[in-house]
């Protein structure tokens, strides 16, 4: 449910942002990235999971993405892993432990070598990424 019309309501806009001119909406923006939604999504995709093993999906799903919305996208990226919400310097990351906090060091790692920038945010990635926005980033 929601809004009556409100589907027809971005229509047209929704139109053209299909494909390739998606990308166009990014172009010289800066774009602060949620890293654990990307991580998550990396190990749930069963076509990912068929070819390869978590790190490697989530490995690959990054670099695709980062790859596309630098060159097609013409982007500025961020990369915000999760904080610890009661502000713990060493993060969420760090506090889940196990293949989560291996695969947010696989993320920083790819980042720093692709030179996009990578922050550890001091609690909720998303609210990091908001509060980037919301910065004028």
């Amino acid at each position: 449910m929601g809004p009556r019309d409100l589907w027809a309501t971005f229509q047209d806009s929704v139109a053209d942002l299909e494909g390739a001119n998606a990308l166009r909406v990014v172009e010289g923006k800066v774009i602060a990235i949620d890293a654990s939604v990307w991580i998550v999504e990396a190990v749930q995709q069963q076509q990912m999971r068929k070819k390869f093993d978590p790190r490697r999906a989530v490995l690959k799903l990054f670099f695709d993405r980062i790859v596309r919305l630098l060159t097609v996208g013409g982007a500025t990226l961020v990369v915000v892993l999760e904080g610890d919400s009661r502000g713990d310097r060493s993060g969420r990351c760090s506090s889940r432990g196990g293949l989560f906090r291996l695969r947010c060091e696989d993320v920083a790692m790819l980042s720093k070598n692709m030179g996009v920038a990578c922050v550890q945010a001091e609690g909720e990635g998303e609210a990091c990424c908001a509060a980037l926005a919301a910065a004028g980033l």
